[in-house]
């Protein structure tokens, strides 16, 4: 039958459907005998199945339904993948249609990702009925460590490929006892943690991860989990993700930490490394910080250290690894004062060697926190990142422990400097909430104060984007910026007093031409769901007093009258920014709500329009005040 042929007889079928004969003559039926009913329920159920296979033949036609269902299949893997493997939400593209349900029900790959379910009575059962449906694929598992996950295990180590476990250490023991081996296995993580109710026990790793027992293996996470001797630990060879974590401070647990040398050996019998993840795991000694062979890591993706600050360094200087490498180093001191600072700087040399060369990321945009410690985030894109819809990865992550407002200047100096910020568009400072401006501040409440925020500016390049919120860590910013502009001085000096000079003031400080202004990120909403007017209208009178003085600032870069360039309130939740609108419009060059530019002129046209829409309508409906109006349409 012809395309054609098919589209006359639905045309035909349609115009029978829509007759409303049809219908009106439903009720006349002789409807009292049970068989006749019953004929005409048959006869509706096969107008049903008429319907549902026309729409089947809908989808059929439909431009997704002409790919392969090989490339579907690949499609709803990524789809399963994005939105989480051990999640059931992708089993919604089941309900499609026929086709897809076919094509998903036959696949394996999309069943073989298996994790625990929060109803125990239902979790069997699905398990089971996932693993039928995987077809023999290799399996992904995901489980408490339990007896459950223990037998489950045993009847099919010969197909697990992933297998994460979670779980207390004190459940740990004999949990891999019936297992011989996993031949498939190449993904292996276990996330061991310390119960209050129970007593922490020292946990080794299974011995078939290190009798080679698993040839396949090669991503290895290990938390809170020890190795019997060094020599078992330096058996791991030819893995390409390796992460150790200690997050118990269990005294046992530490003292059975590999040295600094036993890691060194480690990763040198693994030169493919794409991952290297280290957090608290080297049982720190002096006396081990020595000189190295260096090692290549040529594939090294992502560098992950969080340590003591001198085992860091001591770890950075036997490494070699890419410029472009995703790095991050939280860095804990050993000493408190100028020793912490020493270290930082001999950390800062490793991270300027690293970022400074021709073949390293350009850094565009960076975000500063402060609070208990002073973290720096480094992105090469434009715009920093939204964290909620995005879990990017910074070029460099850096954390440092500071407790006052003059190590916080301090620390920044090492770090800026350190880095190539010549590129450096947009600051986002959204975590940073209040300054100090309350005397006895607490130093864990500390964050930025204006003589911070004005040593932060020299350093930085002019005519940023800043973002921060409408809180008291704005007035500092503004005072700390415009401070540095006052102080930049009028003639440009050359060679090595420009660079010096430079750095300690700001030539010519022109700190930033666009302000980003998050108008509900303010104390208030968050501690008490309100807006307290009185701190509103003080926190917008003073941006307004320092535009002011913005405006009438006469610097090298920055002539007397020029406003800021932009100022832009982004998701401004409260009325204060508009109430604000009029003035703060006199004192900027572009003011933006969202995406919507502040007209005063276009504003008062619309306002306009919408009474001549108001007096027509009155007019219409007889309303009090619909007669001759002579007022000016400009009122």
């Amino acid at each position: 039958m012809t395309p054609t042929e098919i589209s006359n007889q639905l045309d035909h079928l349609a115009k029978i459907l829509r007759e409303p004969m049809i219908m009106e003559s439903m009720p006349r039926l002789q409807l009292s005998r049970t068989s006749e009913r019953e004929r005409i329920r048959k006869a509706i159920d096969s107008g049903i199945d008429i319907l549902a296979d026309l729409k089947s033949y809908r989808n059929a036609i439909a431009s997704i339904s002409f790919l392969p269902d090989e490339l579907l299949t690949d499609i709803f893997y990524k789809v399963m993948i994005s939105e989480g493997a051990w999640y059931t939400r992708w089993c919604r593209l089941i309900l499609i249609c026929r086709r897809w349900h076919r094509v998903i029900m036959n696949n394996g790959k999309l069943w073989s990702w298996i994790s625990e379910n929060d109803s125990s009575a239902y979790h069997g059962e699905r398990v089971e009925v996932w693993k039928t449906r995987s077809k023999g694929y290799p399996l992904s598992f995901k489980f408490s460590i339990n007896q459950y996950s223990s037998n489950l295990l045993a009847q099919n180590a010969h197909r697990v490929r992933l297998l994460e476990l979670l779980g207390y250490t004190s459940d740990f023991a004999d949990f891999f006892s019936r297992v011989p081996s996993f031949p498939m296995l190449e993904n292996l993580r276990f996330s061991l943690q310390s119960s209050d109710e129970q007593p922490v026990t020292l946990v080794n790793v299974p011995l078939f991860l290190v009798e080679g027992r698993a040839p396949r293996l090669r991503r290895i996470c290990l938390e809170n989990v020890v190795f019997t001797s060094p020599k078992e630990l330096q058996l791991l060879a030819n893995v390409t993700h390796l992460e150790l974590t200690r997050s118990i401070d269990y005294r046992d647990l530490v003292t059975a930490l590999p040295s600094l040398k036993d890691i060194h050996d480690t990763i040198q019998q693994s030169p493919a490394l794409q991952t290297l993840i280290i957090r608290h795991y080297v049982n720190i000694d002096i006396r081990d910080i020595q000189s190295f062979p260096t090692i290549s890591l040529p594939d090294l993706g992502l560098l992950n250290l969080n340590m003591d600050i001198q085992i860091m360094t001591a770890i950075l200087q036997f490494l070699t690894f890419p410029h472009t490498t995703h790095t991050s180093y939280i860095a804990h001191p050993r000493y408190d004062g100028p020793l912490y600072i020493r270290d930082i700087k001999s950390l800062m040399i490793h991270v300027r060697r690293h970022l400074q060369h021709r073949d390293a990321p350009i850094i565009r945009s960076a975000k500063v926190e402060s609070g208990l410690y002073l973290a720096f985030s480094f992105f090469q894109r434009d715009d920093y990142p939204n964290p909620i819809f995005s879990d990017e990865d910074p070029e460099t992550f850096i954390l440092v422990y500071t407790i006052t407002q003059r190590e916080n200047r301090r620390m920044i100096a090492k770090i800026i400097n350190a880095l190539p910020l010549e590129k450096l568009t947009t600051l986002d400072a959204t975590s940073i909430t209040h300054d100090n401006h309350k005397l006895n501040t607490n130093y864990f409440e500390q964050m930025f104060s204006w003589e911070t925020w004005r040593t932060l500016i020299r350093l930085l390049p002019v005519g940023l984007t800043i973002r921060i919120g409408v809180n008291d860590a704005l007035p500092a910013l503004l005072r700390g910026a415009i401070d540095a502009m006052e102080r930049a001085p009028n003639t440009v000096p050359s060679g090595r007093r420009l660079k010096r000079l430079s750095r300690q003031q700001g030539i010519g400080s022109l700190p930033f031409s666009n302000l980003v202004l998050m108008a509900s990120h303010n104390l208030s909403i968050y501690l008490n769901g309100t807006v307290d007017a009185e701190i509103q209208e003080r926190l917008y009178n003073t941006l307004l007093t320092y535009l002011s003085r913005y405006r009438d600032l006469d610097t090298k870069l920055k002539p007397k009258g020029k406003l800021l360039e932009t100022l832009v309130f982004r998701d401004p939740q409260t009325s204060h920014c508009y109430d604000f609108a009029a003035r703060l419009y006199e004192v900027t060059d572009k003011l933006s709500f969202g995406d919507s530019v502040w007209d005063p002129v276009k504003i008062r046209e619309q306002e306009r329009q919408w009474r001549k829409r108001l007096r027509r309508a009155r007019k219409r409906l007889g309303l009090p005040g619909s007669g001759s109006d002579h007022s000016s349409d400009d009122d």
